[in-house]
């Protein structure tokens, strides 16, 4: 008989005795319907890669850095550069690229100062200002920020759009508007895919927006196409194209067309296109909830963007500048096609950059309406605080900013558009730096009382 806390175990020979183990593993058996939960058996990799059940966080580099590159580097250096440096000259090129970059780097610096001294909460530029000026403050902030961020989606989408249409043989405005609001719907959907996915997108498309600038570069220094207007590296021409040209330019000869004259411009119509390049420079500040270590990851990931962006700007202004007549650059919002090597890889970045600018914006900007809509400061806004995922993906602000994106998109052309996303942004700019000023002045006196 088997003696009291024995177990029978039976075998091929017979019951055999063992010792009860009080504390024996009652995980459910491997084919269990639970057997994961339990941590029984660790789930294929293919449900890990795919159905992902945990909230993805990201470094500097794969959430901040690509985040704000493609932000920044899109279709204004590809289709409006030329323009930019025909009319206000390379010189004046260059001090716009340098107020412009100085500019975004003051907000960066603001918003890393806030970073520093703040506890990171979601809701980026919303929850910068916000935690120094308060939620009312913060929200009517973020609702600006949020309409720039529309505007800059509609910019990019039409951008995207002319291209097509060049591809085509069209200029129907028809055309165009049609592309870019199809573009934006199918960029949404993606969207809706969760963080984990656009961000592994994102790093291959900054990828092939390499291969477009490289190509550029390279056409520049072994090619030329004079029947296009476009030379060899030229320190005369680089002389020629130094001064501006802001008077009205009948391009009609030029393009074989009947209607084609540029109005006149002025330094700050100029400075308006291109401030629009750096309209995503605080798009990483939107990630601040999905990344590993916000503190160190947003400093170093902006700042790496900004210096880089701003570079392949200055490279792209010399060499327009010092290859390509006074002509060409105004008339011409492909001259940068016809400068690169191949051209091919110029075309598919101009794609991409107008495809991740989009991507980018539908990532970060539903963000900010989310964190404004779960404090309820404004009543309408509280369904958008309802995410989806581990991740809590604000799908219903990606809508949102989608349905006025696309209303944007029918109102406006590109140069309207970049000039119209220009105010939003300085606006937002100008209340982070003084959130941070706010917050440095009483942070740096409450250690002074305490020191004393």
């Amino acid at each position: 008989m088997p003696q009291e806390g024995e177990l029978i175990t039976p075998t091929s020979s017979g019951p055999q005795r063992g010792v009860v183990n009080e504390g024996a593993d009652c995980a459910d058996p491997p084919d269990s319907l639970y057997s994961h939960e339990s941590g029984g058996v660790e789930r294929p990799w293919w449900q890990r890669r795919l159905f992902v059940q945990e909230p993805t966080l990201f470094g500097p580099w794969d959430g901040v850095f690509t985040t704000v590159m493609l932000n920044i580097f899109g279709v204004i250096v590809f289709l409006r550069m030329g323009w930019i440096v025909g009319t206000a000259g390379v010189a004046n090129s260059i001090l716009l690229l340098i107020i412009c970059a100085s500019l975004a780097l003051i907000s960066v610096f603001s918003a890393i100062g806030i970073v520093e001294r703040c506890q990171i909460q979601n809701g980026g530029i919303y929850f910068l200002i916000s935690h120094v000026l308060g939620s009312r403050m913060g929200g009517a902030v973020g609702l600006i920020y949020a309409l720039g961020q529309a505007v800059a989606t509609g910019l990019v989408a039409v951008g995207f759009g002319e291209s097509v249409a060049h591809l085509l043989g069209t200029e129907s405005r028809a055309m165009v508007k049609a592309v870019a609001i199809i573009t934006i719907i199918v960029l949404t959907a993606v969207n809706t895919a969760g963080v984990s996915w656009v961000v592994r997108l994102q790093i291959v498309l900054l990828f092939c927006l390499g291969l477009a600038v490289l190509d550029f570069v390279l056409g520049a220094l072994f090619t030329s196409n004079p029947d296009e207007h476009v030379f060899r590296w030229s320190m005369q021409r680089l002389r020629e194209n130094e001064q501006p040209n802001y008077l009205s330019v009948n391009c009609t000869q030029f393009n074989n067309q009947t209607t084609t004259v540029l109005p006149a411009s002025s330094f700050f119509t100029v400075f308006g296109v291109f401030f629009a390049n750096f309209l995503g420079v605080l798009a990483g500040v939107n990630m601040s909830g999905d990344l590993k270590n916000p503190h160190e990851s947003i400093p170093l990931g902006e700042i790496s963007a900004v210096g880089v962006s701003s570079t392949i700007c200055f490279i792209f202004i010399m060499i327009l500048g010092s290859t390509c007549q006074r002509m060409a650059l105004l008339c011409d919002n492909m001259i940068s096609e016809k400068v690169a090597l191949t051209g091919i890889f110029f075309l598919l970045g101009l794609y991409i950059c107008s495809l991740s600018s989009t991507i980018g914006s539908l990532l970060g900007t539903p963000r900010v309406l989310q964190g404004i809509a779960a404090d309820g400061i404004i009543p309408i806004l509280r369904p958008l605080a309802q995410g989806v995922g581990p991740n809590d993906n604000p799908l219903f602000a990606c809508y949102v900013l989608m349905g006025v994106a696309s209303v944007f998109v029918l109102l406006g052309d590109l140069n309207r558009l970049a000039i119209l996303s220009t105010m939003p942004f300085l606006i937002t700019y100008a209340f982070v730096n003084y959130s941070y000023v706010s917050l440095a002045m009483s942070y740096d006196l409450a250690h002074v009382s305490e020191a004393t």
